[in-house]
């Protein structure tokens, strides 16, 4: 488990670093009214670790055009990052959640790659908070090493470059 997740940290830190878009991941469902869902995130804040991106703190910003802001703050980090979630009813005792955390600036493959980390680490985080249960970090980790052996050509070429 140590080696992977200092492979994912390596490379989605680097991402993270880079953070001042990207493609958010599917939507999720879930056996809540949307209501108890937002409810339930904006009162929610926790600590995480074991991602290889050192310890996060995730928590509410509020709300913002109809979504909900969560902010991540890595350990002796002042810069935050917010990721969108927007929450909508399926049926009234249904919900579905999509999660952005699309950044302005670049779109450079590092980057990329951190901004779809931040989507790995909010879903978890949203569905962990909905549903009532432990985060789980091994599911985030081992998603993290799929999207890392996946854009690994890409961020090698960007590395190569900016080593010229």
């Amino acid at each position: 488990m140590q080696g992977k997740l200092t492979l994912a940290g390596l490379a989605v830190s680097a991402g993270y670093v880079a953070l001042s878009g990207g493609a958010s991941g599917p939507a999720a469902s879930f056996a809540a009214p949307a209501a108890k869902a937002i409810e339930r995130l904006k009162a929610k804040e926790r600590v995480v670790n074991g991602t290889g991106m050192g310890s996060l703190t995730i928590d509410s910003a509020g709300m913002h055009d109809g979504a909900l802001l969560i902010r991540i703050a890595r350990a002796g980090d002042p810069h935050r990052v917010k990721c969108r979630v927007t929450v909508s009813a399926v049926s009234s005792d249904q919900s579905r959640s999509a999660v952005d955390c699309s950044q302005p600036g670049g779109t450079s493959a590092m980057r990329r790659v951190g901004i779809q980390a931040l989507d790995l680490i909010v879903r978890e985080h949203v569905a962990a908070t909905i549903e009532k249960r432990a985060y789980d970090t091994d599911r985030v980790a081992d998603s993290m090493i799929g999207l890392v052996v996946t854009s690994r050509p890409a961020i090698a070429g960007e590395l190569a470059r900016q080593a010229k």
